[in-house]
């Protein structure tokens, strides 16, 4: 049997890049010390080192139950093992309603949950949804969902 790479992959990506954005990260050629948090003038692009994930809880939320998702379980548990994650969840709701989803996504905030990856529901209305975690200051990944329109609200 042959590891489910293609779906498994893009997880593990998506989780790494939204424990990045959460934790406490030091930049490579920044000057500053090993252990110690650049200030953000100093965010050059260069890349950054996940010095402690610990704080980061990331939720990864699927539109609805579908086998297609099955493979972020794993990603996840990939992820918080790798990166020292303080939590990875994969929630989903049981119906596709981007109200449900929603809900769901307050509660996981609520919960302390502190990043998410999330396939909207509804691609006319998920913007609204990335903006709302947006301004809570979550970063949000949109996980091979498509908005609608020209523009997508997720951080990537």
């Amino acid at each position: 049997m042959r590891f489910p790479t293609r779906s498994v992959l893009p997880g593990v990506v998506a989780v790494a890049l939204l424990a990045t954005g959460t934790a406490a990260c030091t930049y490579r050629n920044s000057g500053a010390q090993s252990g110690s948090q650049a200030a953000p003038a100093a965010r050059t692009g260069a890349g950054a080192d996940l010095v402690d994930g610990s704080r980061t809880r990331v939720a990864l939320v699927p539109g609805g139950a579908h086998p297609y998702f099955q493979p972020w379980k794993t990603a996840g548990v990939t992820a918080k093992k790798t990166y020292g994650l303080g939590a990875v969840a994969f929630d989903e709701t049981a119906e596709w309603d981007q109200q449900k989803q929603n809900n769901l996504l307050s509660t996981l905030a609520a919960r302390g949950y502190n990043a998410f990856g999330v396939f909207g529901v509804s691609p006319t209305d998920i913007n609204s949804t990335f903006a709302d975690l947006k301004s809570q200051g979550f970063p949000v990944a949109s996980l091979g969902s498509c908005p609608a329109g020209t523009k997508d609200e997720a951080d990537f």
